[in-house]
């Protein structure tokens, strides 16, 4: 019985002396958090359905204390790519690949990020899938920016300011028209708990990498090359009990050396934490297809509320919208409830 118990001792020593060193050659490999999202959503006058294309899961590889690499895989409707490069009628959203997939080096003044990144067009861009209440903003939903495309970039903040500056192929993947697209924002902090800044997106396209594209506005002319450049507006405050965020949109298209006009955007969002386990819920949205047309744009006015457990791992959201359009509205408000499971695993 010694020797046997001897033999498993030993045995045990080997095989955590092995793990040890596979660690120390490997680093750590842990899942970073988990989201699942099924949402039911209904709308006027007599449509709806059920999806789960807006759940992730996210994977830490940390090889030393300052390099890391994160991997999300989820739907790739989550990419967010401009729709001047994809026709979102057409596109399905049960295709999962990487959403995000970068390494990440931590240095004195800042991190590097280079791979499938998250841009930094405004606040709400870098807010994680995994802490969202409400839905991104009209500038994502109306597909007018990119949300997350190939690139890098170099992220510092200071006790007073941040800035967060990417270079990026635009197309979200293979670029075809070997332009590159630039996106940065600059902003200043306020008692820790208010942010105020601007953010931009430029680029430039060619008739290869918009014909597949469906953005509609301002004239756009997909078989011609043009000239996009998006500017963004934001003051954001935050506590203990209060989230607000305002953001005001503008984006110029220029083709054949004309500038074909502007289309604008914004929103305000007002998150009020109640109690632990209540959180109320106020959103106003606005689009604007062309600044020098009348009677031509949209508006939302959403209002909901959320029920969590104890820990904010397990939320039953409920969001109810209005929805006003010019100058004939369409009979289309909707009702979404959103199940947001997130349990994390590391702190």
């Amino acid at each position: 019985m010694i020797r046997v118990g001897f033999f498993y001792a030993f045995l045990s020593l080997i095989l955590f002396s092995s793990a040890l060193q596979a660690k120390e050659r490997l680093g750590e490999i842990r899942v970073e958090s988990l989201l699942l999202k099924p949402t039911i959503r209904l709308q006027e006058p007599q449509s709806g359905y059920f999806r789960f294309d807006e759940s992730l899961f996210t994977l830490k590889w940390i090889l030393e204390p300052n390099t890391s690499a994160i991997m999300k895989l989820g739907s790739l409707s989550l990419l967010g790519e401009h729709s001047l490069f994809k026709d979102y009628s057409a596109s399905s959203s049960s295709n999962i690949g990487f959403v995000e997939a970068y390494g990440q080096y931590d240095a004195r003044h800042g991190q590097f990020k280079f791979g499938r990144i998250a841009l930094p067009f405004g606040p709400q861009s870098q807010i994680l899938d995994e802490e969202l209440i409400l839905p991104r903003p009209i500038q994502f939903s109306k597909q007018v920016v990119t949300h997350r495309d190939v690139g890098m970039a170099y992220v510092t903040e200071t006790k007073n300011y941040f800035v967060t500056l990417a270079i990026h192929n635009g197309e979200n993947g293979q670029n075809d028209d070997g332009q590159l697209w630039y996106t940065g924002l600059w902003g200043w902090k306020f008692r820790q708990n208010l942010r105020i800044g601007i953010s931009g997106q430029t680029g430039e396209t060619t008739a290869i990498s918009t014909a597949n594209g469906s953005f509609n506005y301002l004239g756009f002319n997909k078989n011609l090359n043009s000239k996009y450049r998006t500017g963004n507006f934001f003051v954001n405050y935050k506590s203990q009990k209060v989230y607000s965020v305002f953001e005001a949109s503008m984006a110029s298209v220029e083709q054949s050396d004309v500038n074909l006009g502007q289309l604008s955007c914004g929103h305000w969002d007002l998150i009020y934490n109640y109690s632990t386990f209540g959180t109320f819920i106020l959103r106003y949205q606005m689009f604007d297809p062309n600044t020098v047309v009348d009677d031509d744009y949209s508006q939302e006015f959403t209002i909901g509320f959320a029920v969590h457990n104890e820990t904010a791992t397990s939320s039953v959201i409920i969001l109810l919208s209005k929805n006003i359009e010019q100058p004939n509205e369409l009979v289309n408000d909707e009702l979404q409830i959103i199940w947001r499971l997130t349990p994390y695993f590391n702190e």
